[in-house]
């Protein structure tokens, strides 16, 4: 599976830097090779928009709730092609500036997984660790380097969970809902530039690779794999 994603933020204060809405759209292609008796399209894509309302309502209580429609599809079929996800999430300051705890809940529109807890805590004992205990996305990030007004390098260890739903037309005509799922665990390193830019290069382990097809009952599993990612942001 290759994979070529890319996405526009823009941040509009409701009132206030402590009130806003995030809007992100986004477009993503997956390239499939592999095994010829496994009826695959070679192409599967992604295109929505992220609306994230963000808002801090004291020192201690803070709230994001986001919605994103998207299509999901191999552009074949537009059966059961429009996937809605979104988040409720409310983040509480045990010690302000330090630890904060976080929960809810994150709704995926997938088949195997439609609705995941988001519960965690993220702890920042000092400016240069910040350790994110969240399902489904934990993350361990060390700052290596900071440069005050121009640059900050971090290394980090993360986990996480892969795959989607997708609309797809399967041989001979047939409209279906193909579900990838895995596992992933990297290890990466990050460059912060003044103002919120910057790049990425990760590389890592995904395992429990799984393949469900739901009109037509299909199931098959992978090997195995390595990971490798990296990414510019601006």
């Amino acid at each position: 599976i290759s994979s070529l994603d890319t996405s526009l933020t823009v941040a509009i204060p409701l009132s206030s830097f402590e009130n806003l809405l995030l809007v992100t759209s986004g477009f993503e292609v997956d390239y499939l090779t592999g095994p010829i008796q496994v009826d695959l399209p070679a192409r599967l894509y992604d295109v929505g928009v992220d609306f994230m309302w963000r808002k801090q309502f004291n020192d201690r209580w803070g709230a994001m709730v986001a919605v994103r429609p998207a299509v999901a599809s191999d552009f074949r079929t537009s059966q059961d092609a429009i996937r809605i996800t979104g988040r409720a999430l409310a983040t509480w300051q045990w010690v302000p500036e330090r630890l904060s705890l976080l929960f809810g809940v994150v709704y995926l529109d997938r088949n195997d997984l439609p609705v995941l807890p988001g519960l965690g805590l993220i702890w920042t004992p000092d400016p240069d660790w910040r350790i994110d205990v969240i399902f489904p996305r934990p993350k361990l990030a060390r700052r290596l380097r900071f440069v005050p007004h121009e640059r900050e390098d971090w290394l980090y260890l993360a986990g996480s969970l892969g795959g989607r739903t997708w609309a797809v037309e399967r041989q001979p005509g047939i409209a279906d809902q193909l579900t990838l799922r895995d596992y992933r665990l990297s290890i990466g390193w990050e460059r912060i530039a003044e103002g919120g830019g910057g790049f990425f290069v990760d590389a890592g382990y995904v395992f429990g690779r799984e393949l469900e097809y739901e009109i037509t009952p299909l199931a098959r599993s992978f090997d195995d794999a390595l990971i490798i990612r990296g990414g510019i942001s601006y």
